[in-house]
Formats: C-alpha cells, structure tokens, sequence
C-alpha cells in the first residue's frame, strides 16, 4: 500500500522525531494542536493515520479526540469515535452524544445506512457502560431522529442485558 503524502507537516513529523529525538507523544500532540489552530483537516488525517499504526494512548491524546469531535472542518469523525472508544472514559460521553447528533455536511443521511458516525458514537457510549453513560443512550432513544433513537433504544437493551 502507498500512503499518498497531502501535506509537509507528514515528513517533518518524522524528520523531527527522529533528528530532535523528542518522545512520538509530544510530537504526536504539537501536529494535533498545529492542525487544530490552522484547521488543516489533511495534517489531522495524517496524525490520525500515525496514531492507529503506532497505536497511540494517552490521556491527553483523548482530550484532543474529544475536542475535535465535534469540531465541523475535518472528515476523521469516524476514526475519532474508534480512537475514543478503546478509552471507555466518561469524560467522552457529551461529546459522543453531541456528534451522534449533530449533521456534518460530508455526510448524507437519507437512508439507515448512512447514519454510521451516529451508531458507532451510541455503541462507544455503550461500551462505557456506566449509569452515565446509560442515562446519555435513554436520552438518545428520546431524540427527535426515528434512527438515531431506535439504535440507542437498541444498545440500551442490549447494554441492560449483559449488564454493563
């Protein structure tokens, strides 16, 4: 496989990785914080492609994942909500809950199919399986979207049986 390099910032993570022998995690935040302040959703796809191959974990890395979210000027929502569910943290319910909700313009959402982000945030708040993060799958089985409410009624039965 060839990974087709969009942006600089890629090659000089490594030149400076390597050359400045600062820890992958320090640089690893400064690109995040550098793609964040200049909305540069290429850098954030690149950084995301290097988390998942190194397989990344850090409580700071989540609070990045969290803020970014629901940030609307990047197409990594999907990866986001797999990078923060391997965390299982309650500090990630609002905002799994804010991005199950919310309609990004880069996605449709005419049929069941299309609502993925939707139902991967409601399987991530399950996974949580805290009183808390129930209490955020009811209020999701009560939202206005038929399908967004009947995937979370849905987790929230199964959540309820296995006992999480």
């Amino acid at each position: 496989m060839v990974f087709v390099l969009p942006s600089k910032c890629f090659i000089n993570f490594f030149v400076d990785f390597v050359a400045l022998d600062l820890t992958i995690y320090h640089t690893i935040i400064d690109y995040l914080n550098e793609a964040i302040q200049k909305k540069d959703g290429d850098t954030l796809d690149n950084i995301v492609y290097i988390i998942f191959y190194f397989d990344l974990k850090s409580e700071a890395l989540l609070d990045i994942y969290n803020y970014l979210l629901t940030e609307k000027w990047h197409y990594k929502h999907e990866d986001l909500v797999t990078l923060i569910d391997t965390y299982r943290s309650e500090k990630s319910l609002e905002f799994l809950y804010k991005a199950a909700v919310t309609r990004f313009e880069y996605l449709t959402y005419d049929d069941d199919t299309t609502f993925a982000l939707a139902s991967k945030c409601i399987h991530a708040i399950g996974n949580i399986g805290t009183n808390n993060a129930r209490k955020y799958l009811t209020e999701l089985a009560q939202c206005g979207s038929k399908i967004i409410a009947e995937k979370a009624q849905r987790r929230l039965n199964a959540v309820m049986r296995e006992g999480l």
